[in-house]
């Protein structure tokens, strides 16, 4: 099967939906390995180190917003965050 797709700014690749259908280990949070075999081919295969971990965007987003809601002595963090970065 041949399918083609279309590579952006930052070297992303959406996997359209009837090729990640067809793959059982390839779904949303899999961790993959890439393989260069020629100069023109690539190998896209399941990650097969057990350690990796699969994440919750969630989760993520809970973290971001308990970490800005932090008040310290001189505010938010995310204020001291982006004061920190304009001084710099």
């Amino acid at each position: 099967m041949m399918t083609n797709v279309v590579v952006r700014q930052r070297g992303q690749v959406t996997i359209p939906d009837d090729v990640r259908n067809m793959v059982a280990w390839l779904s949303e949070g899999s961790a993959v390995g890439l393989e260069m075999v020629e100069k023109e081919m690539l190998i896209l295969r399941p990650h097969t180190k057990a350690i990796v971990k699969k994440f919750s965007w969630n989760e993520i987003s809970k973290k971001i917003n308990l970490a800005r809601s932090f008040k310290g002595q001189n505010g938010n963090l995310s204020g001291f965050i982006i004061e920190d970065r304009n001084n710099h």
